[in-house]
């Protein structure tokens, strides 16, 4: 039985890795239906075939529908209460657009790969009020914030979240179109990156350093 479910394992990793989520959403069943626990189904194949997707990406190997598929796999199934209990001390980041700007697709594919790196996410999605944010981090008990701005006109929104976050002494990411690395100096936040690989990497370094 413990060979069988250690092949298993094996090939949920391969399914992940090549994209193939509708044979990996057959194999998880399996291993449920065998009375595997969950947590063991997270921590012996779906991490780590999302740690060696990241590594991957990083080196130009895979592309991001792979990623995002694996992220959307990794997400349904931590909605089983079970499973989640292996997230409970995973740092948890707050994600989203600042108020008035609509755009989004640079922020989930962040919020893609810091899932894939093992972070809790919690997206509010994109033309979220300033104080949400903070109130968010206040009540599911995160250190950090990461906000968006594709626009000009919104950044002010990013440091309005700053000036907020540092009542209750939490870390603001930065990124999006519109901002750079002296943005994020001149406002006082916590990292600035301009892609997703640079995000995990200061999310990364935030982590180590707390």
């Amino acid at each position: 039985m413990a060979e069988a479910m250690d092949g298993t394992f094996k090939d949920l990793m391969e399914s992940i890795l090549e994209g193939d989520v509708q044979r990996a959403e057959s194999l998880i069943d399996q291993l449920q239906r065998s009375g595997c626990d969950p947590m063991q189904i997270v921590t012996d194949a779906i991490k780590p075939a999302m740690e060696e997707l990241g590594r991957r990406f990083e080196r130009g190997e895979v592309f991001l529908p792979t990623i995002i598929s694996a992220s959307m796999l990794f997400t349904d199934f931590n909605k089983n209460a079970a499973a989640s209990e292996y997230l409970s001390d995973a740092p948890t980041i707050i994600m989203g657009t600042v108020s008035t700007d609509i755009h989004e697709i640079g922020k989930n594919i962040c919020a893609s790969m810091a899932r894939i790196r093992g972070y809790n996410v919690m997206d509010l999605g994109c033309d979220v009020p300033s104080e949400k944010f903070i109130s968010q981090a206040v009540k599911h008990g995160s250190g950090t914030v990461a906000v968006s701005s594709t626009m000009k006109s919104s950044l002010k929104y990013q440091q309005e979240i700053v000036e907020l976050a540092a009542a209750w002494d939490l870390s603001v990411l930065v990124g999006g179109a519109s901002c750079s690395p002296e943005w994020c100096g001149r406002i006082g936040a916590a990292g600035y990156s301009r892609d997703c690989v640079e995000f995990v990497q200061v999310l990364d370094e935030l982590h180590d350093q707390s």
